[in-house]
């Protein structure tokens, strides 16, 4: 139990520094690591048409209201989905979706998580659904900033939704928009 926490533990701090390493990379050129906007469309890569993003690989799709871009960076560990621009007046809007696997395929709710996490502080934690499936909506603010998280299991991989609090409307409207392909 204690090699899982630790595991879950290490997850979330790679998508904290994720997200922050993201958010303040300045443009540069970096061929090994760079983030690619996907803009074309293929049966089976991701991509963003129309507004539209879909993500054959783990079967979902997302409105992306325009003018949001839609970037991607693989890692060892798992996938990070990052939605980033100005929106409504927002010039630094960024929602990272998380992707990783997990050892379980469970409707995930707060009581598991503090159960495996003991030491994650989850301010206002409220159980919802993202497309049917059991997902746990609460704020964090480890680092001074108040960020909206929003946490789920589908089909043994963990996804977990890292935005800034004050951006909780575009968000949820992104969240709302989340289907499962049949």
């Amino acid at each position: 139990m204690r090699k899982y926490i630790l595991y879950v533990l290490v997850v979330i701090v790679l998508a904290a520094a994720g997200f922050f390493y993201l958010k303040n990379k300045k443009s540069k050129p970096n061929v090994d690591n760079t983030p690619i906007n996907i803009v074309e469309s293929t049966e089976d890569k991701p991509h963003l048409v129309g507004g539209i993003y879909t993500n054959p690989a783990y079967g979902f799709t997302l409105s992306v209201p325009p003018p949001l871009k839609v970037s991607e960076l693989v890692e060892d560990e798992g996938e990070t989905i990052l939605i980033e621009g100005e929106i409504n007046g927002v010039k630094d809007f960024s929602m990272q979706i998380y992707i990783s696997s997990f050892d379980e395929d469970v409707s995930l709710t707060a009581s598991r998580i503090n159960a495996d996490i003991p030491d994650l502080k989850m301010i206002e934690p409220i159980e919802i659904k993202t497309d049917g499936v059991g997902t746990v909506a609460f704020f964090s603010d480890e680092t001074g900033v108040r960020y909206r998280e929003i946490w789920f299991v589908r089909g043994f991989f963990l996804y977990q939704v890292l935005a800034e609090a004050k951006n909780d409307d575009t968000t949820g409207k992104i969240m709302e928009s989340w289907e499962w392909m049949k």
